[in-house]
């Protein structure tokens, strides 16, 4: 199953989130965007299409219709996605008027295409961090699985899970833990030697 390998350790995502290089433009922006995905299990649809509104200040919230089930969701705003959210806007957004938060840098300022699934860019950092990505897919997908993954792993019950994800039903969401082998070991029956 493809998404066996498609998760990463809560220690293999901090060094790919430290390798980013929060100096320059290009790297506010893109750990912005691998933050969302990080912390709340955004898709990369969510994330391109997040605007300036959803963005409630004062009661430290991010709300926005999830782009493929239409549902509404209203996120609390961590302190790291606050501080990285506000040095993204200052230092890094262009200054232009679009209700989109995500703006490309070259070429036109505008918003980022359908197209655009920022992969070559989040691979690039887990190249840097030093991470084994041998035959793992290593986008920002895999870090929304690798969140999912790690929830799991810490007892919070699937249908939470489901709900963090923004899957109308755990049915999908199986599909995103099923691998949790600490979980499945301890469902293991021992299976004696043949011909005992």
């Amino acid at each position: 199953h493809e998404r066996l390998a498609s998760t990463y350790t809560a220690d293999e995502v901090k060094k790919v989130m430290d390798s980013v290089d929060r100096s320059s433009k290009s790297g506010k922006t893109m750990y912005l965007i691998m933050l969302l995905a990080c912390v709340y299990g955004l898709r990369v649809s969510d994330i391109r299409g997040l605007q300036m509104s959803s963005i409630h200040w004062k009661k430290l919230t991010i709300d926005l219709f999830q782009h493929k089930t239409k549902r509404h969701i209203e996120l609390p705003m961590t302190e790291g996605v606050r501080l990285a959210l506000l040095d993204y806007l200052k230092n890094a957004r262009p200054n232009v008027r679009n209700p989109y938060v995500f703006i490309k840098h070259r070429g036109a300022p505008d918003p980022y295409s359908s197209n655009d699934h920022f992969a070559s860019k989040v691979s690039a950092y887990f190249r840097r961090a030093g991470v084994d990505t041998g035959g793992k897919h290593h986008g920002l997908h895999a870090l929304r699985h690798s969140l999912a993954s790690g929830l799991s792993g810490q007892g919070v019950p699937m249908h939470e899970i489901a709900v963090i994800l923004g899957h109308s039903t755990v049915a999908s969401t199986k599909s995103y833990i099923w691998s949790d082998i600490v979980h499945l070991k301890s469902a293991a029956l021992e299976v004696p030697a043949y011909g005992q």
